[in-house]
């Protein structure tokens, strides 16, 4: 759900930011709100996940919970954010 509430907008919004600002800016405005999408809701998976909130019926090797700190913190490694667990 966190991922739908963040995606880009309507088309109609998409293609005001094309004609206020060009194309540059709406490849960056897309990807950017694609990216910070993606970022939240797998954040928010992995931390249900790792407090045994999450529900999978059965869990693939994985999917554990003791490789959920390690997913979060390659996400921030990846954002940039870095190392708060090492």
């Amino acid at each position: 759900m966190l991922f739908v509430l963040v995606i880009p907008p309507c088309f109609a919004t998409l293609s005001t930011i094309k004609a206020e600002l060009g194309w540059r800016w709406l490849g960056f405005a897309f990807v950017l709100m694609l990216t910070f999408g993606w970022c939240l809701g797998v954040a928010v998976y992995q931390i249900d996940l790792f407090m045994g909130a999450a529900a999978v019926p059965a869990r693939p090797r994985g999917l554990r919970p003791s490789s959920s700190p390690d997913w979060l913190q390659g996400l921030l490694a990846w954002l940039g954010v870095g190392g708060m667990w090492s």
